[in-house]
């Protein structure tokens, strides 16, 4: 049997870590009984989100649990603001912060929609851009601050898709659509 399971985060009140999460009635329906606290039943919750696809970090995260569900959080790596933009050429651009600046700009990500996938999915799991060594290709002297506030800076002309929080659908263009999944 398959454990289902989500991504999601986990808020200490300061900061947002990249979390997974099993409703109880997934969580029973796996163990075949409902979860008492031991110890062993959340061993094998983890060896079945291992086996499900969930990140390598749930096999030493912290847990919680809540009148919904039973969860694991990666501590220490928060999850960083994101945002993908759109601007009126069909151009898809990958902005990444840390506090208020751009610490990671990638353009282009029309022509490959996997690798945006692959970084957001990344970033949801706790990835630091920087930190993890991820290539850029920002222009001679310019920073990834410096290319977010060029494409920002103007009063129109690109719009926010998707960030951290959420995807946007009726703020894409065809190329925003394609990448997301959302042409017809």
């Amino acid at each position: 049997m398959t454990l289902v399971w989500q991504r999601t985060t986990y808020s200490d009140g300061r900061q947002e870590y990249p979390a997974v999460y099993v409703r109880w009635d997934d969580v029973t329906a796996y163990l075949g009984r409902p979860h008492e606290g031991d110890p062993d039943q959340d061993e094998h919750l983890v060896r079945g989100l291992l086996e499900s696809g969930a990140p390598d970090w749930v096999q030493d995260a912290p847990g919680w649990i809540d009148e919904h569900g039973w969860g694991l959080y990666r501590a220490g790596r928060q999850v960083l603001p994101y945002q993908v933009l759109e601007d009126n050429a069909g151009g898809l651009h990958l902005a990444v912060f840390d506090d208020d600046e751009c610490i990671y700009y990638a353009s282009g990500l029309e022509h490959s929609p996997d690798s945006l996938h692959a970084a957001i999915e990344a970033l949801r799991d706790g990835a630091h851009p920087v930190d993890d060594g991820w290539e850029s290709d920002l222009p001679e002297g310019y920073t990834a601050q410096r290319l977010y506030d060029e494409l920002t800076g103007r009063e129109y002309g690109w719009e926010i898709i998707a960030d951290e929080t959420n995807t946007y659908p009726y703020r894409m263009g065809i190329a925003g659509r394609k990448a997301f999944g959302l042409d017809d």
